[in-house]
């Protein structure tokens, strides 16, 4: 109706709307509140061409926009895709790191109970070795 809108005048908005009911209200008083002064004025104020020119822009606005949208969908998709082979990824670099802190620990854990046993079973072989350690630590610094 945009582009009758700038071809009628008020009189015939008036009777069109009053004859198809597009107003709110109900009865008589549809044509009396649609034919006022102020839509005169509208009626008189829009010009075809310019109708003309607004819908042009809008329908490129429209189809620049429809365009990113298929390059954003298409983005999103190609996104989640490698969204979900870093997870995969991710989630295997965790479990590699979770087991290989497991195996250190349990490493370290027969270490100390090593020196324990060594300590205890030859004190003074390893009260040397604990010191000769000491010594090649500050040669190296």
């Amino acid at each position: 109706m945009e582009s009758k809108t700038s071809e009628h005048s008020s009189e015939d908005l008036c009777s069109e709307e009053a004859a198809t009911g597009s107003d709110h209200e109900a009865g008589g008083e549809q044509g009396a509140r649609l034919c006022d002064p102020f839509l005169d004025q509208l009626v008189g104020l829009m010009h075809h061409g310019n109708v003309k020119t607004i819908v042009k822009h809008q329908e490129h606005i429209l189809g620049t926009l429809e365009v990113a949208n298929q390059k954003l969908s298409s983005l999103n998709a190609i996104s989640e895709e490698k969204f979900q082979n870093l997870a995969g990824e991710f989630r295997h670099n965790t479990r590699t790191l979770a087991a290989m802190k497991k195996d250190l620990d349990s490493i370290f854990r027969r270490i100390r109970s090593l020196k324990t046993r060594l300590a205890a079973q030859y004190p003074q072989g390893y009260k040397a070795a604990v010191e000769q350690l000491q010594l090649t630590d500050e040669e190296l610094q």
